[in-house]
């Protein structure tokens, strides 16, 4: 990273790798896994969790090599965490990645992912992790203030990705950011929103103009 600038490639590697650390510590918050299986550590300045089972590791690897691959042919667009109790979702946190310049470049041209932006501004590393740090901060400041209703289930939960703009993809009403696009990827002024039976609260912006993340949690009260 010369001079805090980044390849399109180390972009992909940086938000892959706070998505995996983000996704670990839904995991321990909500106790989607013991909380003993956990270890702490310091990830840019926060103090977060991540598992040490073998098996957990291994399938976030594969989650994350395969998360990679989408995002350098520019196929990723939404990404969702949803989590179960008494086999109805309770909470779904939501991340859109529409309009993202970088995305919408390597969908064109995957070559792009090897372009040399050393003597350009454009990627960051500086301004990048301090936007995804900011992110981080927001996730987990939010949901530290629920009170969680916790299940008697380990792993109840489910990772899905979205790769297409049909807003009619799923015929599942959690998926709130395939059907109401106009709530997660429009800029809001509102921290809590509220839509039918789902409470939203939104999460920092990453607004960088070639990555832009809007994201959510949605509280299910049913």
């Amino acid at each position: 990273m010369e001079n805090g600038r980044v390849t399109p490639e180390t972009v992909v590697d940086i938000l892959s790798l706070f998505i995996r650390v983000i996704i670990e510590q839904i995991w321990y918050q909500f106790e989607l896994y013991p909380r003993e299986s956990f270890n702490k550590y310091t990830f840019y300045g926060f103090q977060v969790n991540s598992s040490r089972h073998p098996g957990v590791i291994s399938y976030l690897d594969e989650f994350v090599k395969n998360l990679k691959k989408l995002m350098k042919n520019g196929l990723i667009t939404r990404l969702f965490l949803e989590i179960f109790s008494n086999k109805k979702c309770k909470y779904s946190f939501g991340f859109s990645f529409k309009n993202s310049l970088l995305f919408e470049q390597l969908k064109n041209d995957t070559q792009f992912i090897d372009f040399d932006y050393s003597s350009n501004e454009m990627f960051d590393s500086f301004t990048l992790i301090n936007e995804l740090k900011s992110l981080l901060y927001s996730i987990i400041n939010d949901y530290s203030n629920l009170s969680i209703e916790n299940s008697n289930e380990v792993g109840n939960f489910k990772i899905l990705i979205s790769t297409t703009d049909d807003l009619q993809i799923s015929s599942n009403n959690d998926w709130i950011m395939e059907k109401h696009n106009n709530i997660s990827d429009n800029n809001s002024t509102q921290n809590d929103e509220f839509f039918w039976n789902v409470d939203l609260n939104s999460f920092k912006n990453v607004d960088l103009g070639y990555l832009k993340i809007r994201s959510y949690l949605a509280v299910h009260k049913n």
